[in-house]
């Protein structure tokens, strides 16, 4: 007797279903019998230093649903962002749709990120952004008096580390044109006065700084400083020779820097001898 190809279809449908319940059936056990197996661990190799446009890579332990683990993420401070996978789902990659913030500790919560296996994880993960470099020293100190800078002798400003990720721009009230020259390990800029400046003068230099990659708007401001240049030779010279001898010395300009050097003062009527520095 033969057997119809209706009843047949519904032996193949039912003996589909039978394998595949048990299929699920012996996943689901094998997921809960043995959880180590299975579990989901979650990390992150590079989390220090990441540039404003670096993509960010999370690893996972097993192959993850993309859409499922994403939807599970939450971001703080949000930002907007672009995902991509890799390495069969195991690697989730993190890129800004503008940039990361310099200076800043983003935090990734994973609530519910979910395997192919349908086993469930969270995690608290973050990551810090490249931090904009530190002034360590600024010459002449700040607050100094009787500042008397020349080409030689100039204002040096002097960063914790190099500078060349950076874009730098230095502020000085009242305004003058300066010419800026940066070392070869690219920590130091020496700002140089195109004239001299003026006498008896407060001077407030600002410094600001962004990253290359963010956009122009984007500088902050993270050091000022204040000096006063060397007042104007008085009008008049002391009567005292004593004193008059201090204002010379206070007030003479060397026009070389090494080698042997003698001025003399007519108005003051003071000879002033200099000899190798």
């Amino acid at each position: 007797m033969r057997i119809s190809e209706k009843i047949k279809h519904e032996i193949h449908f039912i003996a589909a279903g039978i394998i595949l319940f048990f299929g699920v059936f012996g996943i689901m056990y094998s997921v809960y019998a043995y959880p180590k197996v299975f579990s989901v661990e979650i990390r992150m190799e590079k989390n220090r230093e990441i540039a404003p446009r670096e993509a960010v890579e999370v690893k996972f332990s097993q192959p993850m649903l993309s859409g499922e683990t994403a939807n599970s993420l939450r971001m703080a401070p949000e930002a907007a962002v672009e995902y991509s996978w890799s390495d069969n789902n195991r690697v989730l990659s993190i890129k800004p749709a503008g940039y990361w913030k310099p200076n800043q500790a983003y935090y990734l919560y994973f609530n519910g990120a979910r395997s192919v296996m349908l086993t469930e994880t969270s995690a608290d993960l973050y990551f810090e952004t490249l931090k904009y470099p530190e002034v360590v020293d600024f010459y002449p100190a700040p607050g100094e008096k009787d500042v008397l800078l020349d080409i030689e002798d100039p204002v040096r400003i002097t960063f914790d580390g190099e500078i060349s990720q950076f874009k730098t721009k230095f502020v000085i009230k009242p305004f003058e044109n300066l010419a800026y020259k940066l070392d070869e390990e690219k920590k130091i800029v020496s700002l140089i006065s195109e004239t001299e400046m003026q006498r008896g003068e407060t001077y407030e230099i600002s410094v600001y700084i962004r990253h290359k990659d963010e956009p122009e708007e984007n500088y902050s401001k993270i050091y000022a400083a204040s000096f006063e240049t060397l007042p104007p030779p008085p009008p008049t010279w002391d009567q005292d020779k004593n004193l008059r001898l201090e204002q010379a010395r206070k007030f003479t300009v060397a026009q070389i820097k090494t080698g042997k050097y003698i001025d003399i003062n007519v108005t003051s009527q003071v000879m002033t001898i200099f000899e190798e520095g």
